[in-house]
């Protein structure tokens, strides 16, 4: 799978739908996603590791080097309250993309 397939299938299954959507919450032009995920085009050091942490897959997995995509997260409780905080400033479409991401990790983790 090339960069640009591993891109898109990381910011899909991070629950963005659309590259702009993705795009804003990089702080990047829905073009230059549009160039990663189609031209294979890859994204500067700094871009990868935004969309890394945006996407919680591994530089490592964006990059080819592994198939494995999800690497473990944990927050403790300080970090989550500062992150909601946050969230209340973002776009309403932002903020239920990390809403339905969060519901998802939580899910999983209840799982283990």
């Amino acid at each position: 799978m090339k960069i640009g397939d591993r891109i898109r299938h990381a910011r899909i299954g991070a629950g963005y739908r659309s590259q702009a959507s993705f795009a804003r919450a990089l702080g990047v032009s829905r073009g230059l996603v549009h160039q990663w995920e189609s031209y294979g085009k890859p994204p500067g050091r700094e871009n990868l590791l935004k969309v890394a942490q945006l996407t919680a897959v591994s530089v490592q997995y964006l990059a080819g080097r592994t198939d494995e995509m999800r690497r473990s997260v944990t927050v403790d409780d300080a970090v989550l309250v500062r992150i909601l905080l946050a969230a209340q400033r973002l776009p309403p479409d932002v903020q239920q993309n990390l809403a339905e991401l969060l519901e998802k990790t939580v899910s999983l983790t209840a799982k283990s």
